[in-house]
């Protein structure tokens, strides 16, 4: 049915309109076949062709085209959309030029809409050339010429410019280039020139801010014809007598090495005297004998000062290359970055690929490319405005070529015939009308020889932090004017105004400035919501001052860091002050040259250092069994076996030994055998030794019962146990270049927090903890020669020896104690000299003496009792030494740290340690160089957990850790937290750097030194310290 109907509507359709349909069918299918070869982009009826012809369904696809040919308007469209066709000529090694050229049409195609909603998209033809010579670059353009293009960019050195220019004229092509030479043939022919140049001819802005400077004799430098052309131009432009500018040194270079060797030989002529340079070269090649200059000992740096006459200053100087603010540099920039229209383009620009946009991708354009991109903007409203006024103005162009292999092109150009392109008039003219159109670099109006007009340049200036400001402008109407430069230190403080209230933004941080609470339902409102030792200071330094404030939390919640994201290029607290939001900055801010070279400091308030916390071991209240918590459980299991084993080995030993027994009368005639060592008699004696309480039975001459008793004794237990910024901001060297900071009002320093060890418990030698090792082994010696010593004297000494009975022959126990016999008898005893001061016996005695526990014997002639008597002062000082040092260790209170430092820190790998994500302790470890403190960066840089948001975060996780995390705080801090419930955290070792806190404030603001002075002689009059150990 549908085939049906098709085949109907074609014979009404062929009985009607055959013969104007043909032709227009003709030229549809041709034309979609062109787009669909050439264009970027073709439109939605082109695509249809093109899968439609890939199917069977002949007829339907001949009905389809029918109905759209019949449809479309007399002229010739596609889907509302034309292409006009432009040729672009490049030099090898311009691909940022090339990017921004690609970057334009592609976003003119997809933006563009002319009058009546026509549409048409730009086709470009690009050529890329690596050499001069004249013969190629003629029969490229005459190949560009060939393809029926509009009008012609070429991006090309003098030496091609001639050529182009030439051939432009003649066949009256327009020709956009984004530089002149300085010298341009005009036609003598008084006809009309095609060529437009983007790049403004300033040399009067040279010469005016030379005459700014008050500089007289110049040096000038430059790297290429064009340059002696432009030193020609300003040569013709110095009114002879009125500015007495002098161009005394004139030197063509072609490196950096050239040019440091022409410096140093006029640095041997005047070492002392002050030397103005005008560099007329390239950005990278300036930014070379700049480096150069800097590093040459031989040359002088703040007597120099550098005129950068090319448009170099919008190419990219990293502020990183300090070289660049040793010296005095002056520039131009043609492109104003605080335009929104600009600002959008560096975000686009910056998102593009590299790799398919080669030289994109960057937050910053050259001038050369800004002004390539320039004329493609000026080409295409050329074209719009030229078809908002006649929208058939290439209506017959178009038509007449339909047969060419370029059908939607103009008339193609033949070098070979005199025929020029007839429409080049009118585009030449239409570009050079004044429009309100703006490219990146301004306005774009010319004037009738294609010279640019009405531009602005900013004049700028590098800093000593190597920072790029804006000091003035030039115009050709307002010639140069300075504007107040945004972040330059300004040479005179202007008076601060009393009785005016400004804007302080604080960082809520504990103890520095925190949200006061509220009492009984009462409510506090402005300022007195806040406490802190920073609220404190700032009301004394108001009252010195005789001015309001109005505090106010900083936005974000944070110090302040470079953040290129954000205007200004500062986030927190500094970002404010840099952008004015705020007048004072008060807090914990921590004083580093970074924040230094953007905002103004105080005079530091408070000292501080990056310190360690670790956690406080917990302690344990004394409870019913808390006499046992000196030893472990095992210990004590220990002591219970040992008292019972030396208790029966005591039973045992007695019971075979003779020397355990003696007798005893019943009566006159009875005698009996005992044993003191009964069991339970063991176990007294053993819990008594234990118990220091001392027994009246004691081993008498028992070498193994001796033994067992000294082995238990010597076991003793032992016992141990917004106008303004107030805040805890750090003064750094990226804050300081942005905003201005009082002096630090608190030094401090990057400390260790840990948690606080745990007790340590004693062990089975504990004991012998209060005397060294060495002083034990004398100790033995000693006991061992004063044992030798008495055995010998009481040898040779008379009064030790005397006379006792004894026993001739021995009886067993068993038979003693089972027969009647009298061991005293006369029959079975006899008379013996004997000597107590045996081996055994001086060893147990000199032994008792050192236990305090005393003996049965003692010595009896005079030099065992002098030897005895020395025995007994060492023991005396040497057991009154133990017990003083016993005491010690059982009175205070012993902590085991694990970390006692920051090299503790970075020999293990147990303890985890970090900082906050961000700021200027982060810094530290990053940039430092110190081995152990780079080796800390490595660890923690490796565990990005160790990393915390917020200080009260790290606090949290030292405090949940169980020893097992140190944060890196400021010493303030540290100590701080340390001394507040639940007082589980400790500070250890010592800090790592000292710096400061200090008040910061904008750069140049009227309110830095007067800060200063009150932050001084809070100092003097002790005012801060009151504040600290209030806080």
């Amino acid at each position: 049915m549908l085939l049906m109907c098709c085949n109907l509507l074609i014979v009404f359709l062929l009985s009607r309109v055959f013969l104007p349909m043909l032709f227009y069918y003709l030229l549809f299918v041709t034309d979609a076949l062109f787009l669909s070869v050439i264009s970027p982009s073709v439109c939605g009826e082109t695509l249809a062709i093109k899968r439609m012809a890939s199917t069977k369904g002949s007829t339907t696809f001949f009905l389809l085209v029918s109905l759209l040919t019949i449809i479309q308007r007399p002229h010739l469209k596609c889907g509302a959309q034309e292409v006009i066709p432009i040729g672009a000529i490049f030099e090898v090694g311009t691909d940022e030029m090339q990017a921004a050229f690609r970057h334009a049409v592609a976003q003119f195609n997809r933006m563009n809409e002319s009058a009546n909603g026509r549409r048409y998209e730009l086709q470009a033809f690009v050529d890329i050339i690596s050499t001069a010579d004249t013969v190629k670059l003629s029969r490229l353009i005459c190949t560009q010429l060939s393809r029926g293009i509009f009008a012609i960019l070429g991006v090309v050195s003098a030496d091609s410019f001639s050529t182009i220019h030439s051939y432009t004229n003649t066949y009256h092509m327009p020709f956009f280039s984004p530089w002149f030479p300085e010298k341009v043939p005009v036609p003598t022919s008084g006809l009309m020139d095609y060529a437009l140049s983007l790049r403004p001819e300033y040399h009067q802005a040279i010469l005016d801010v030379i005459a700014y400077y008050g500089w007289k004799n110049i040096i000038y430098i430059y790297d290429s014809h064009d340059g002696l052309l432009r030193l020609q131009e300003l040569y013709q432009r110095i009114k002879p007598g009125s500015n007495n500018i002098l161009i005394e040194m004139v030197r063509r270079v072609e490196n950096s090495r050239e040019a440091i060797q022409f410096l140093q030989t006029l640095e041997s002529i005047d070492r002392y005297g002050r030397k103005f340079v005008v560099l007329d070269c390239s950005a990278s090649l300036a930014s070379e004998i700049i480096i150069q200059h800097v590093k040459d000992v031989h040359l002088g740096r703040r007597n120099y000062h550098y005129l950068l006459s090319g448009l170099v200053m919008d190419d990219r100087w990293d502020e990183r290359v300090k070289e660049y603010g040793a010296i005095n540099i002056t520039g131009f920039r043609i492109i104003d970055t605080e335009r929104p229209t600009v600002q959008q383009f560096f975000r686009t620009w910056e998102a593009l690929d590299p790799a398919i946009y080669p030289g994109a991708g960057k937050p910053f354009i050259p001038a050369q490319a800004a002004l390539v991109y320039d004329a493609v903007t000026l080409v295409a409203d050329t074209f719009n405005r030229m078809l908002k006024k006649k929208p058939d103005t290439f209506r017959s162009y178009l038509q007449r070529n339909k047969g060419d292999s370029l059908a939607n092109a103009s008339r193609a150009l033949n070098c070979s015939r005199n025929a020029v392109w007839e429409q080049g008039d009118r585009i030449a003219k239409f570009a050079r009308k004044q429009s309100d159109l703006e490219g990146l670099t301004g306005s774009l109006r010319f004037g009738e020889d294609g010279r640019r007009e009405n531009f602005t340049l900013s004049v700028v200036e590098m800093t000593v932090n190597s920072d790029i400001v804006k000091i003035g402008q030039w115009s050709e109407q307002t010639r140069f004017q300075m504007v107040p430069a945004k972040y330059v230190r300004l040479p005179a403080t202007p008076e601060f105004e009393k009785n005016r209230t400004y804007i302080v933004t604080t960082y809520m941080e504990e103890p520095y400035m925190m949200m006061r609470k509220t009492e009984g339902g009462e409510e506090f409102t402005g300022n007195d919501q806040f406490e802190g030792y920073c609220k404190d200071m700032m009301d004394l330094i108001a009252a010195k001052l005789g001015i309001n404030y109005e505090l106010r939390k900083v936005k974000d919640h944070r110090y302040g860091n470079e953040n290129p994201n954000v205007t200004g290029g500062w986030d927190g607290i500094i970002g404010e002050l840099i952008r004015r939001e705020t007048e004072v900055a008060l807090g914990a801010i921590t004083i580093t040259s970074a924040r230094e070279r953007v905002v103004d400091f105080s005079a530091p308030f408070m000292e501080l250092g990056i310190s360690i916390m670790i956690k406080k071991p917990m302690k344990q209240k004394p409870g019913f069994l808390s006499f046992m918590s000196p030893l472990a459980t095992e210990v004590w299991a220990a002591v219970g076996a040992i008292f019972l084993a030396v208790s029966l080995v005591l039973f045992s030993v007695h019971r075979w030994s003779k020397s355990g027994w003696r007798t005893i009368r019943r009566s006159t005639s009875v005698k009996q055998y005992v044993n003191d060592f009964t069991l339970g008699n063991s176990l007294w004696f053993t819990l008594g030794s234990l118990l220091r309480a001392g027994n009246v039975t004691v081993p008498r001459y028992s070498i193994m019962g001796k033994c067992c008793f000294l082995n238990y004794i010597s076991y003793p237990p032992t016992i141990e146990e917004a106008d303004m910024a107030v805040a805890a901001l750090t003064i750094n060297s990226g804050r300081e270049r942005m905003v201005d900071f009082s002096k630090p009002f608190m030094d401090l320093g990057i400390s260790i927090m840990i948690k606080k060890p745990v007790k340590k418990f004693p062990g089975v030698f504990s004991f012998m903890d209060p005397l060294s090792k060495e002083v034990w082994m004398c100790m033995t010696f000693a006991y061992l020669g004063v044992s030798i010593v008495l055995f010998v004297v009481s040898r040779f000494g008379g009064a030790e020896w005397k006379i006792e009975d004894s026993h001739v022959a021995f009886t067993p126990i068993a038979e003693t104690l089972n027969a009647d016999v009298d061991p005293q008898s006369s029959e079975n005893s006899s008379q013996m000299l004997t000597n107590h001061f045996s081996v055994k016996n001086s060893l147990w005695f000199a032994l008792g003496a050192f236990m305090q526990q005393g003996s049965d014997i003692s010595p009896r002639s005079i030099s065992g009792r002098m030897v005895g008597a020395v025995w007994w002062f060492f023991t005396l000082i040497l057991i009154s030494s133990y017990t003083a040092n016993l005491a010690a260790f059982l009175t205070v209170e012993r902590m085991v740290t694990p970390i006692n430092s920051a090299e503790d820190l970075a020999r293990q790998t147990q303890v985890e340690y970090g900082t906050l994500n961000s700021g200027t302790t982060l810094d530290f470890f990053k940039n430092s160089k110190f081995a152990v403190y780079s080796r800390m960066w490595e660890f923690m840089n490796s565990r990005k957990h160790v990393f915390v948001r917020t200080y009260d975060e790290g606090i949290r996780r030292v405090r949940q850790s169980k020893g097992k995390y140190a944060l890196l705080i400021e010493s303030p801090k540290n100590d701080y937290v340390n001394e507040r419930y639940p007082c589980d955290t400790m500070k250890v070792g010592r800090n790592f750097d000292t710096k400061g806190f200090g008040v910061a404030t904008p750069l140049g603001s009227p309110l830095r030194e007067q800060i200063n002075l009150a932050v001084l002689s809070l100092k003097e009059s002790d005012d801060l310290a009151r504040l600290t150990n209030k806080w």
